[in-house]
């Protein structure tokens, strides 16, 4: 197989989820991490997280967002709190487990996908 076929990325990403699962069946300890879509719902919806009030002008988006892109103009130097894998090590593993905190980030995207899904889609 060729480097970069569709089909070689396929059965890598299968590895790593078995992988990954193998290891949650044998209860070691595997680092994981938030997979973000960059939809960029989560830096259009700011407005209610004290962190982040410098970060808009009142209208609740990030100033830094790429409405074009759905990317970060400052992804290297971006709060912590907009790095969910940093904010859980540094802000909330005494409080939660990864597993626990990953699964609220991604309810959290969504509740904010649904919510854009009602604006752009009024039922009439």
């Amino acid at each position: 197989m060729e480097k970069g076929n569709g089909e070689e990325y396929k059965i890598l990403k299968v590895f790593t989820v078995t992988r990954s699962k193998y290891y949650e069946m044998k209860g070691c300890q595997m680092k994981k991490s938030f997979h973000c879509i960059q939809c960029g719902e989560c830096c259009r919806n700011i407005g209610h997280i004290p962190e982040l009030q410098a970060y808009h002008n009142g209208d609740g988006i990030c100033r830094h967002l790429n409405p074009a892109t759905n990317l970060c103009k400052i992804y290297h130097t971006r709060p912590m709190i907009c790095n969910v894998d940093k904010a859980y090590d540094m802000m909330f593993s005494a409080y939660m487990g990864e597993y626990e905190y990953l699964k609220k980030n991604h309810e959290g995207c969504k509740r904010l996908w649904k919510i854009a899904n009602q604006k752009n889609n009024p039922k009439p």
